[in-house]
């Protein structure tokens, strides 16, 4: 999994890398789900979703989009099975469509309660884009 853990004094925080843009988000949302349900965190879903997120820049959009994952995880107790980005536009806004199922908390490995802005900004190396995101745990 394209992630990494480093090390924080109370929250989790982790790097996350890809190939592009929009393939940032999608591992971000997998390297949330894998923290919340670990490395095994599959299923197959038949209900589906729907999120669409505006935001003025892509550090914005890329919280805002982990905080819907989260708030449809834990609150409306919905487990993500498979997502796909169906319109992306960095600056701006994001839409993807998620099939999920009932949420089994016994499932849950660590809770976390909240995305923070600390520290979240999305760079371009060379050939891959990166982020750090710090969770409140």
């Amino acid at each position: 999994m394209p992630f990494v853990e480093l090390p924080h004094t109370a929250d989790l925080r982790i790097k996350v890398f890809a190939k592009t843009l929009k393939d940032l988000f999608i591992e971000s949302f997998k390297a949330l789900y894998t923290i919340i349900f670990g490395k095994n965190y599959k299923c197959t879903g038949k209900e589906r979703g729907v999120i669409r997120i505006e935001g003025e820049d892509v550090d914005i959009l890329l919280h805002d989009f982990l905080d819907e994952i989260l708030y449809i995880t834990l609150v409306k107790e919905q487990k993500i099975c498979s997502i796909a980005i169906k319109t992306f536009k960095p600056d701006e806004a994001i839409e993807c469509e998620f099939y999920y199922i009932k949420l089994n908390r016994e499932e849950i490995k660590k809770e976390v309660k909240a995305i923070t802005y600390h520290n979240l900004h999305v760079i371009k190396n060379k050939d891959t884009y990166e982020t750090e995101v710090v969770m409140d745990v």
